[in-house]
Formats: structure tokens, sequence, C-alpha cells
């Protein structure tokens, strides 16, 4: 059953633009719009047309049911958003060699932050649909694309990511970040053990990689988590389900295993917290309770 599962999801992620890559951007452009929260992604929007655009216009009205629908997940979004801006500002301010967005979706920081960049060099991984309509929306809309940027196309599950990268002129034993936000809940357990591989083998020691993952309870059928029964049914049917996740409280030995170090490690509640709550300490919401982000280090 789960090997069908994958398959069916390879399927889907190369023939289509990801479902799940166009709800995340339609969640930061919706949390750009919030006055008070006022999510950072101002270019999220620009992604937007037809009706998507019309979806975007009646968020007042739309937003409140999606919460409902898949409760917590607007607010997973809208605080990782905040979290991996500041790891990737701090990357290009502390001049790391190159940087690669794994799964990058329509990520649009090396477009935001692009002042910051010297000469880091920063490639965009993700699979062609998706990066494909990403390049055309980003010339129609006159937005720069950094000289120091690359597109990589890949599929994770099927693709060898460092033939890919070494394609594109990525330098192996540099100074690294490896951002991986939202993607390895899609994949495979070989997939996601071979491009942390590739991290550790092609990186100098301090690099960082930092990524999201959910607790492995849920795939197995857990859903004591807020919001986890509801997503997994939309992921489910988006034809994206989960696959991959790491045991709740099982990070840190996960990752040594693998040679890395736990840095920081972000449960939905810190997440509140720090991105989520309002100078009178009320909250903004609450995160779905099966998602976590975390920081490592290249040992």
């Amino acid at each position: 059953m789960g090997k069908n599962r994958v398959i069916n999801s390879e399927q889907y992620i190369d023939k289509n633009i990801s479902e799940t890559a166009g709800s995340v951007t339609y969640f930061r452009a919706c949390s750009n719009k919030e006055r008070k929260l006022k999510g950072p992604d101002y270019i999220a929007k620009e992604f937007h047309s037809g009706s998507a655009k019309l979806k975007l216009n009646l968020s007042p009205i739309l937003l409140p049911l999606l919460k409902k629908y898949i409760p917590g997940t607007y607010e997973w979004v809208a605080s990782r958003t905040f979290l991996f801006d500041k790891i990737f500002k701090e990357a290009l301010t502390n001049n790391f060699n190159q940087i690669v967005i794994m799964g990058a979706g329509f990520d649009s920081r090396a477009y935001r932050f692009i002042d910051y960049i010297k000469a880091t060099k920063i490639f965009e991984v993700d699979v062609a649909p998706t990066q494909e309509i990403k390049k055309k929306i980003l010339k129609d809309k006159n937005i720069n694309i950094p000289d120091e940027m690359q597109f990589v196309s890949v599929n994770f599950n099927k693709d060898n990511l460092g033939d890919r990268l070494f394609q594109s002129d990525f330098k192996k034993g540099k100074k690294n970040l490896f951002i991986w936000e939202g993607v390895t809940e899609y994949l495979t357990d070989d997939a996601v053990d071979s491009t942390l591989t590739f991290i550790k083998n092609n990186s100098m020691g301090g690099s960082l990689v930092a990524f999201t993952y959910i607790y492995r309870e849920v795939i197995e059928g857990n859903y004591k988590y807020y919001g986890s029964k509801e997503i997994v049914n939309m992921v489910s049917k988006y034809g994206e389900p989960y696959c991959f996740g790491i045991h709740e409280g099982g990070i840190n030995k996960f990752l040594k295993k693998r040679g890395f170090k736990v840095l920081k490690n972000y449960t939905p509640e810190e997440l509140e917290k720090l991105y989520l709550t309002f100078s009178n300490g009320k909250p903004f919401g609450k995160i779905s309770g099966h998602q976590c982000a975390v920081i490592a280090e290249v040992l």
C-alpha cells in the first residue's frame, strides 16, 4: 500500500504543478494581507492570476472556511515563513558560499532578499512543471532573478540530487545552507536518507540544513495531534500523501546517526510563541500539532 501511494505521488508531481505548493503560496499571500500578523512574503500574491487571484481577493471569506477544513495549517505556513526567512537572511549576512532551496515551489526569498546577496550562489531545486510556470510568472511580472541564482529540476524520489546540482555548478566542500521547507513528508525514507547523505558528504563542517518534518505517528494513523486528521485527508486528496516522518522526540537521534548536530528543534508550541503571539500576549492562532522544524549542523 505504501509503495503504491509513493508511485502515485511521483506520477502526479511529474506531470502537474504541485497542489500543495500552490496552497502554501496562497497562505503566504493571505498572511501578508493580515493587518495584525503581516506575513513577510509580499511577492506571493504575484503568483496568483485568474481564479487563484479571485480566491486571494476573497480571502476574508474563504480563509475562515479553510481554517475549519484544515485547522492549524494556515498558522503553520505563516510561522515557518518567518522562521525560514530568518535562517535564509542570516546565511546571506554571514556569507555562506551556497544556499540550496530544495522543493522550492513558489519560494520568493531569493527575490525578496536580493539586496543581501553578495557572492552567495543560490540553487532553487524542484520538479520541472512547478519550476517552469514559476519562471514564466517571474518574467511576466518583471521580478528580478539574482544573477547568482540557478534553477535545478529534480524529483527527489527518482533523481540523483548530486548529479543535478553538480551539473549546475554546485561546488563540493563549501559552507552551505540547505533549506528543505514543507517537503520531507512527501518523500520516501530512502529519498530523505540519500539527500541528507549528499548534504553531509558535500558540505564543509559548520554547514547547515534547515527542514520541516512531521511526526511519524500521524502516518501510522495516530491522529491525536491538533489538525492532523484533516491535513492527512487533504494531501491524500491532492494526490500528494504523507510518506515520511520522524517519531515524536526522535529528531536528535535521527540526525546524529546521519552526521548532524541539532542546533534547534522547533515544536508547534515554540513556533506559536515566537511568531504567532501578539505583544499583548494573545495568540494569533494554533499550529497543527504534528508539524515541526529543525536546524542542524554538519559535523
